[in-house]
């Protein structure tokens, strides 16, 4: 691990965990049974040739060929600056509580309650911030669980990572370490690899889908607005504006993501780029059902040296059954940068650097700011900027419709879809199956001539 993305000798809460399965990785390239064990939560390591950390570290220039330290001394300092940093909410405390949980299965001292390594951990998951009795206790309780095969898992479940965590994600909301379950859902590092048309090699395709009854379906949609990243996950994305003029229902933002935002230049991971986003409403503002976000990487992008070469989903927000406070709230995003990682490696990547919990990271920040966030603590969260889906499809926004040119000259282009790589309408289409499908869960209670009208 190199000191040098280590501002004033403290990690950031995503680099730590980056350097937890870093540490998991190099623990289990020598060690066949840590391989097995490690496996039974993360699938990739099942390929008994399988490693990550050393390619990650080639592409970020980390650190010179054979100077890394070893992987228990590198998990030691992971755990240490873990339990020196205050989790900023729920989702970044069960982040930690699944790390800790593969760790245990790499290295025999976290087997151990008395060993420092065992400490460390159990420092790592302490509840400071919340209120318990006793919190060390509590976090010890919990520990006990994640290192435990014998972990409690729902009865009408079968066996595997995401009934484990649903027994996990059980016995610390008991324990007081975790608010509720909805928005400790879906399970960290759980994902699925796709190709996108017109790019060579893969993409991390990652999908999250919950229902959750902590926050009014006014709340979400404003979650869905880039502008509010920043506000409610501080330790990821370093800056978001939006740049260009604004057409309806679509916006350009400039984003700089990192592992460390303080380090700059020197943090582990570090990248920007621009997106072009379109903002929808289903049907429409008045009585939606639903609220949906588009987007990709915006014209221009990508420039030649930009690490990301692919970005692009859907943030999608549906009622179920018509309630404004039950709410099921799916997310996609397919990645892939400019190195030559396999599939799986760029699938454990996104996994350490908490790419996957973007939708879980919003749901929680918005239920922490209560029903009506123009009364909560903090800026107010700034208005879902949708048209309805008519206006959509009139704009081009959809397949079928027809954009205009690129309007005044400081304006973001309206890039015209036959203007964009040949793909780029399968890559819309997708996004729009992906959303017709949350849909069709969220508002289930149409019938099956209804929802054909409404698709």
């Amino acid at each position: 691990m190199d000191a040098r993305s280590e501002p004033g000798g403290r990690m950031a809460e995503t680099h730590a965990i980056v350097g937890v399965y870093g540490a998991i990785d190099r623990a289990v390239q020598n060690d066949p049974q840590a391989r097995a064990s490690v496996a039974t939560l993360l699938d990739q390591y099942k390929d008994p040739r399988f490693h990550w950390f050393d390619e990650f570290q080639k592409w970020r220039r980390i650190s010179e060929p054979g100077s890394a330290e070893p992987p228990h001394a590198q998990l030691e300092r992971a755990l240490s600056h873990l339990g020196d940093l205050q989790p900023s909410h729920a989702r970044v405390r069960a982040r930690r509580m699944f790390a800790v949980g593969v760790a245990t299965r790499a290295f025999a001292g976290l087997q151990k309650p008395q060993s420092k390594l065992a400490k460390l951990a159990v420092n790592a998951l302490h509840p400071d911030s919340l209120d318990v009795a006793k919190p060390k206790k509590a976090a010890q309780e919990v520990y006990k669980l994640l290192r435990s095969d014998e972990t409690p898992q729902s009865e009408d479940a079968e066996p595997g990572p995401s009934s484990w965590w649903d027994g996990v994600v059980e016995a610390a909301v008991e324990e007081s370490l975790l608010p509720g379950p909805p928005s400790m859902h879906p399970r960290p590092c759980s994902g699925e690899l796709v190709t996108v048309p017109g790019q060579d090699g893969p993409a991390a395709a990652l999908t999250t889908e919950f229902d959750t009854k902590e926050i009014s379906f006014d709340a979400a949609t404003r979650l869905l607005d880039p502008l509010n990243w920043r506000e409610c996950i501080p330790n990821f994305w370093c800056e978001v504006r939006a740049i260009g003029e604004p057409a309806p229902g679509e916006r350009c933002y400039h984003e700089v993501v990192s592992s460390d935002c303080e380090a700059g230049a020197d943090a582990w991971f570090s990248a920007e780029t621009d997106l072009l986003f379109n903002f929808i409403w289903l049907p429409s503002k008045k009585g939606a059902e639903a609220a949906l976000a588009n987007y990709q990487l915006a014209p221009g992008r990508p420039l030649p040296n930009d690490l990301i070469r692919v970005d692009e989903g859907t943030l999608l927000v549906a009622k179920v059954d018509g309630d404004d406070n039950h709410l099921r709230i799916t997310t996609t995003k397919r990645i892939r940068f400019n190195y030559p990682f396999s599939s799986e490696m760029l699938a454990m990547m996104m996994c350490a650097l908490g790419y996957a919990n973007v939708g879980a990271h919003l749901a929680s920040c918005a239920a922490k700011r209560g029903r009506d966030p123009m009364d909560s603590a903090g800026p107010p969260l700034s208005e879902f900027p949708g048209v309805s889906h008519t206006a959509a499809m009139a704009a081009g926004t959809w397949p079928g419709g027809r954009r205009a040119g690129t309007g005044s000259p400081g304006r973001v282009a309206q890039t015209n879809l036959g203007a964009l790589m040949q793909d780029a309408a399968d890559i819309w289409a997708r996004t729009l199956r992906d959303g017709a499908a949350a849909v069709e869960r969220g508002a289930g209670r149409h019938s099956r001539a209804q929802r054909r009208q409404r698709d």
